[in-house]
């Protein structure tokens, strides 16, 4: 559970340990370094326990990391995608060797629960994974795309609790410190651009659909994946759901 810090005490008195933290330890332990050996903590999430200091900042300090970079980076459903985009350039840089890569969310924190298109949508989790530089050239990141639709902010919105409309008994009270969503406009830009991605990806990969492993899609909404796998026709073992 988010919002406690490791050692906290629960409702029931137990003591708590932030799921980042576990999925942080789980990964580094798979590759096989400690805490000491990271150059770098990036940390995707919308739904820190602080606005500051950082989430990475808790975690650096949680995981017994040196003094190291740490921060976050807020990109919504994108930010682990973001993140790991971020832990390859640096890497590439050569001035960094060992980056963890978090994402987690409490989004359970800012879901209003009386609004059943969107409750019934967002929940809470975490995941970490190990970016490491490798002199192998069969492995590493053949390209990437990053893309956003700033005149689609208000899609998928929090209106209040930043620094524009600060938290009040008013926007408490009016459910404006929690998340909204025109579930309509998301789905029409997530089918357009997600295809278009995918299409520009392999392009610049110089691949085609068919050559594809498989495909690891954002898991918010069943028939967009269908959507996208039906336009590029893959089959159902190529799309991860």
């Amino acid at each position: 559970r988010r919002g406690m810090r490791k050692g906290d005490r629960g409702a029931e008195g137990e003591t708590t340990v932030p799921p980042e933290h576990d999925a942080s330890i789980k990964a580094l332990a798979d590759a096989g370094i400690s805490a000491t050996d990271l150059d770098m903590i990036i940390f995707a999430t919308v739904t820190p326990d602080t606005v500051v200091p950082a989430a990475a900042c808790w975690l650096q300090v949680e995981l017994g990391a040196a003094c190291i970079p740490a921060f976050d980076i807020n990109a919504a459903c994108a930010g682990f995608g973001y993140a790991m985009v971020q832990a390859t350039m640096f890497i590439e840089s050569g001035r960094y060797r060992n980056i963890l890569v978090v994402g987690s969310e409490t989004l359970s924190r800012i879901t209003n629960y009386q609004d059943r298109t969107t409750c019934v949508l967002f929940g809470d989790g975490a995941a970490a994974a190990v970016r490491s530089a490798t002199t192998k050239p069969d492995l590493g990141v053949r390209h990437f795309e990053l893309v956003a639709e700033g005149h689609g902010a208000e899609y998928i919105h929090m209106p209040a609790g930043g620094s524009r409309m600060p938290a009040s008994i008013m926007t408490v009270k009016e459910g404006l410190h929690t998340l909204r969503m025109n579930g309509r406009e998301v789905y029409k830009f997530a089918v357009q651009k997600f295809n278009t991605v995918v299409i520009e990806m392999l392009q610049a990969a110089r691949m085609t659909a068919d050559e594809l492993d498989f495909i690891i899609p954002h898991q918010s909404n069943l028939r967009i994946i269908r959507s996208v796998q039906d336009k590029l026709g893959l089959p159902d073992e190529k799309m991860v759901i």
